[in-house]
This record gives structure tokens, C-alpha cells and sequence, in this order.
């Protein structure tokens, strides 16, 4: 089928270098060591006079990262903000290892586990690596509704999955619903961002 898109196997989407950054421990450093991001910790002096020197006790809060807010209005500082924000988002990490674990409701490890979302999880995920790599996708995606349409039918939806999810509060013991305004935002980050090419130039 000529309208069928490949993978060039010497391009960007190459496995290797997936697979080269994996063993590079290049996200870990990113999401842990990036300059752009404010990491939250405290060092406070213990309390236990058992010791014979001054004993300090270290906390890291790995999901209360931030990043640094940008110093100017120019579109480059406010990508960065946004794009080190959406990393934190991707990536809470709550045990300092690497992962996209987290029961939060507005989490996007919990949306793509929704039941309605699941078997759509690998097709959207495939989106955003597209997205990321200058590949733009005709979608619509509101506080409602993330649709995916036929990138050469664009008025035929490829697939459709609901932005409002099943959440269980465990501490009430029942079943609430949420907007999944946060990962609605981060589509709509990926999907303005594929097309700029000053962003594009720097990867």
C-alpha cells in the first residue's frame, strides 16, 4: 500500500538508538539531573544526640519536582519550562528508579491502564513518539475526548478513547471520575510541537 508509512531503518525511529539511550542511562540523567529542573529535597539535623557527630537526615521528594519557571517570555525558555514539566509528568518516579508508576488520578501511566483506553495504550504511545520525532497526526483531543483520525482520510476517526476515567479512592472505598486535563495538555504539547522547527533542530 504506497499510502502506508515504514520505518527508515537509519532514521530517528531506528530501535538502536533506543536501545543505545536505555544503556546510556540517558533518561534517568535527564529526568534526574536536568539543570532545568528544581529537584525538592531537604537535609535537616537529626535529632538523636546518640551520635557523636552532627547527623543529618536526607529527603527526596521526587514528585514534587518542578521545573524552573523561564526567566523570559521568549518561545524557546517557555518550551523548555513546559517540556521539563510534561518529562516530570511522564516520568513522577516516586522511588527514585525511573518510571511512569503512580497512583495519581491525573496520571498517564493511569489513564492509558482506563479500561476503555487500554487497548488503545500502544497506538497512543506510538503518537507521541511520532509527534516527537516531526510526524503530525491529525487528532482532536479536549477535556472529553482524544480522537485519532486517518492520516489520509482525515475526516474518518482511526480510533477514539474517552478523557474522563474511572479512578478508585481507596481511603472512601469507591469509584470516582476524572478529566485527565494534565495529560490532555501534554497531547496538545506533542502535537503543537511536532510541527516547530525550531524545536525540531534541536534534537
Amino acid at each position: 500500500n504506497s499510502s502506508q508509512m515504514v520505518i527508515n531503518p537509519d532514521g530517528p525511529l531506528n530501535f538502536l538508538r533506543g536501545y543505545i539511550y536505555q544503556k546510556m542511562e540517558c533518561m534517568y540523567n535527564k529526568r534526574f539531573f536536568a539543570p532545568e529542573i528544581n529537584t525538592k529535597y531537604e537535609l535537616k539535623e537529626d535529632s538523636d544526640i546518640s551520635y557523636r557527630y552532627n547527623h543529618c537526615i536526607y529527603t527526596r521528594t521526587e514528585q514534587k519536582d518542578k521545573a524552573y519557571t523561564a526567566l523570559s517570555a521568549s518561545e524557546m525558555d517557555v518550551y523548555a519550562e513546559k517540556y521539563h514539566n510534561h518529562l516530570i509528568e511522564l516520568f513522577p518516579s516516586p522511588t527514585g528508579d525511573i518510571t511512569i508508576e503512580t497512583r495519581g488520578n491525573q496520571s498517564f501511566v493511569q489513564f492509558l491502564r482506563a479500561e476503555e483506553t487500554e487497548k488503545h495504550a500502544l497506538q497512543i504511545l506510538a503518537m507521541l513518539l511520532l509527534f516527537s520525532e516531526g510526524v503530525n497526526i491529525p487528532i482532536k483531543v479536549n477535556n472529553t475526548v482524544l480522537e485519532v483520525y486517518e492520516t489520509d482520510k482525515k475526516d474518518q476517526i482511526y480510533f477514539e478513547v474517552p478523557m474522563v476515567i474511572p479512578w478508585l479512592n481507596i481511603k472512601e472505598n469507591k469509584v470516582e471520575t476524572f478529566q485527565q486535563k494534565k495529560v490532555k495538555q501534554m497531547i496538545s504539547f506533542f502535537q503543537k510541537n511536532a510541527t516547530n522547527q525550531k524545536v525540531l533542530s534541536m534534537m
